[in-house]
């Protein structure tokens, strides 16, 4: 029958057994079943890729956001983060207004930051997004006129 050779028997070939997540079969070769291991650890900032089945894995870099990024999910010992674009976070997580989002960037998500006040006779535009704006001189009147309901806003 199968296995079966010049009389001999050789036994059939069987799948090594699979363990459950975080851990690998070590050692399943040839006639040897192999053993139960632990997926290993990795240093800091490095993700254990690959660990299970028959693998040991490899210790990999965590991911690195860029410039105008920010980290959307953090690295774990086994699975890596991801980044994200500030220009989405900006869309889903809004400053309130009279603020914007300082510090976005480089794996950093910032925060919502108030926009300073102006001075005398100024007022405030472009204030939101991840822009603090400028301020603007307010226009002036004619002689003898005053301006009502003006005042300094962020």
């Amino acid at each position: 029958g199968e296995g079966e050779e010049d009389g001999e028997d050789k036994g059939l070939c069987m799948p090594c057994e699979k363990y459950a997540e975080g851990s690998y079969n070590k050692g399943c070769v040839w006639v040897h079943p192999g053993v139960e291991t632990p997926c290993g650890e990795c240093g800091d900032d490095q993700w254990l890729k690959g660990c299970g089945g028959l693998e040991a894995g490899v210790c990999t870099d965590c991911v690195v956001c860029g410039e105008e990024e920010y980290q959307s999910r953090a690295c774990t010992p086994i699975k890596d983060g991801e980044c994200a674009l500030c220009s989405g976070l900006l869309d889903d997580q809004p400053c309130g207004q009279g603020s914007y989002r300082k510090g976005c960037g480089g794996g950093s998500e910032g925060e919502c930051s108030a926009c300073e006040a102006c001075g005398a006779a100024e007022y405030r535009i472009k204030c939101g997004g991840d822009s603090e704006g400028e301020c603007a001189a307010c226009p002036g009147c004619p002689h003898g006129e005053v301006r009502g309901g003006a005042r300094a806003s962020r």
